[in-house]
This record gives structure tokens, sequence and C-alpha cells, in this order.
């Protein structure tokens, strides 16, 4: 086996053990809505079972988007303005009832709910899928 192929296998599996424990740690901390909590038994196998479907949403979305991804702060969802657009927007998606946006709110919602500590913590999780997207993506180009 090449040393690409074994670096990739690695990455991979450090890549899908950390979103698991970032899953994992979210559900801890009451950031899955209410909605979805009837599927939280499920979602560590759905999560084993496509990897590879996982790992290509990550560099497809979150690796270009990571600028975005990693400026973003919590704090910042407080603010008038910022307040005033999310309602706007929360108005048009529930009168088109589109199911996984609202989850995105609902996440929001409770991500309002936390600490700074349990941000760091989040946000430490994010900073290291992006590292090893990145890793992944240089073994890729």
């Amino acid at each position: 086996m090449s040393l690409d192929v074994k670096q990739y296998k690695m990455l991979s599996n450090y890549y899908i053990d950390t979103v698991k424990q970032l899953f994992n740690y979210s559900k801890e901390e009451n950031l899955i809505p209410l909605s979805c909590k009837i599927f939280l038994p499920f979602a560590n196998d759905y999560i084993e079972d496509n990897k590879l479907s996982i790992i290509e949403n990550g560099l497809e979305y979150l690796l270009k988007n990571k600028e975005y991804i990693l400026n973003f702060s919590i704090d910042n969802l407080s603010n008038t303005e910022n307040k005033n657009i999310i309602n706007e927007f929360k108005d048009i998606i529930d009168k088109q009832n589109v199911k996984e946006v609202k989850l995105i709110f609902d996440v929001l919602e409770n991500a309002k709910k936390l600490n700074n500590y349990q941000q760091q913590i989040i946000k430490e999780y994010i900073e290291i899928i992006i590292l090893i997207l990145e890793k992944i993506n240089n073994l890729l180009g």
C-alpha cells in the first residue's frame, strides 16, 4: 500500500471520528433540536455507513467555505441588524416549510445558549475538521 493511500485512510478515519465526536458533543450540549432527537440513535451509524459521502461533502462545502465558517461568531447573531435579517429569513422559510433550513436556525438558536467555553470547544472541533479536510484535499490534489 502506498504512503498516500495510508495517509488518506488515516486522515479519513480521523475526520470521521472527529465528526462523530463533534456530533456527540453537540448532542450532550443540547444543540440538536428537539425535532431531531428521534434520529439521534441512528446518527453515528449513518456517519459510519456513509464515510465517503461525508468526506466528499466536507471537501465540497466545508472546505470551500472555510473562511466564512472559521470567521463565524455566535455573538454576531445577537446584534440587532443580524437578528432582523435572520427573523425575516425565518419567516420566508417557515412559509415554504423547508425543514433542513429550519433545522439550521434551531441549531443557531440553541448555540446562543452556550457559554464561551462550550463555544470554544465547538470552534476547535470545526478547526480540526477543516485542517483534516485540507490535508485530505492536498493528498487528492
